[in-house]
């Protein structure tokens, strides 16, 4: 298939940079790296030949605005260039080609007032910001991959990409992350579910180096989890949220507020009577106060 004679310039120039890409990162690496030793793509005829056609059926539904089809191919590329650990950076590069190209059509369709397109576009979207929330976990990347949650989270609670599957990678509160809440009021799941996700992501800045850039991100994350908690009335979210602030005090040298957030923690743990928060809430006071006798 000759795609330049065919009229698919666009398909030619994606596969041209996606080729030229793959030269610049290999020179940037090195002789001694893995990617510069992996197999080039345009040496593999049945990669290059699927690229091309995928691209192709991409192409076509981009002129017929068909956005689930483009959804799809792009989804196949993802699917087909994930088997292959040397082809981590082909992933990358059509997971963030998938959300650049569904964000633009959202503005497109804003301007055109097309709700019914619009809201199946924002669907879409939010599927394939979980795609590469789900792929950056895969590669280490967890506090990029937990901004990606918060983002799906906080624009469109009612996508089917919720964080429910994802989420356990980053935190260890399973009881939030893997209930369905099916008697429960819509907007209490929303509070609750955002709440876990932003105790998730304070806990992934913990492992950053401590500036007070992070010690602030830290504290306006755990700020909002815990409103959102209180507006919940969870009696145990809020224990989390009270014993996570505490954490990030201690790590900013306030031994003494973070007293008071691990004696609140404690306090709160007793009242639920649950035995493994009764124990940590106990370790943690403990240590808490070992700290400020120091």
């Amino acid at each position: 298939m000759d795609i330049i004679k065919m009229g698919y310039h666009w398909t030619f120039q994606e596969i041209f940079e996606l080729v030229n890409n793959q030269d610049k990162i290999r020179e940037r690496a090195g002789k001694d790296t893995v990617i510069f030793n992996a197999p080039q793509i345009r040496n593999d005829p049945k990669k290059l030949f699927f690229l091309r056609d995928c691209l192709v059926d991409v192409e076509d539904a981009m002129h017929q605005f068909a956005y689930q089809d483009i959804y799809i191919n792009y989804l196949e590329l993802i699917a087909f260039f994930s088997v292959d650990s040397n082809d981590t950076w082909i992933v990358e590069h059509f997971s963030n080609q998938l959300i650049m190209k569904l964000s633009y059509f959202i503005n497109s369709l804003q301007h055109k007032c097309d709700e019914q397109n619009l809201s199946l576009v924002k669907i879409l979207l939010n599927c394939s910001i979980f795609l590469r929330a789900e792929f950056l976990s895969k590669i280490g990347q967890n506090l990029e991959a937990l901004n990606h949650l918060k983002q799906i989270i906080l624009d469109d609670p009612v996508a089917k990409s919720w964080n429910v599957a994802l989420l356990p990678i980053f935190s260890e509160d399973k009881h939030y992350l893997t209930h369905h809440y099916s008697n429960e009021k819509f907007e209490r799941v929303v509070q609750i579910k955002t709440a876990v996700t932003l105790i998730a992501l304070a806990k992934e800045l913990r492992k950053q180096p401590v500036t007070n850039e992070t010690i602030k991100q830290q504290f306006d994350y755990l700020k909002e989890s815990l409103e959102l908690a209180t507006m919940s009335e969870d009696r145990f979210l809020i224990a989390k949220c009270k014993h996570s602030i505490g954490i990030v005090h201690e790590a900013n040298n306030r031994v003494d507020i973070s007293l008071l957030y691990e004696r609140e923690f404690y306090e709160i743990a007793q009242e639920i009577n649950n035995s493994d928060t009764l124990i940590e809430a106990s370790l943690s006071l403990a240590n808490a106060l070992a700290k400020y006798d120091e």
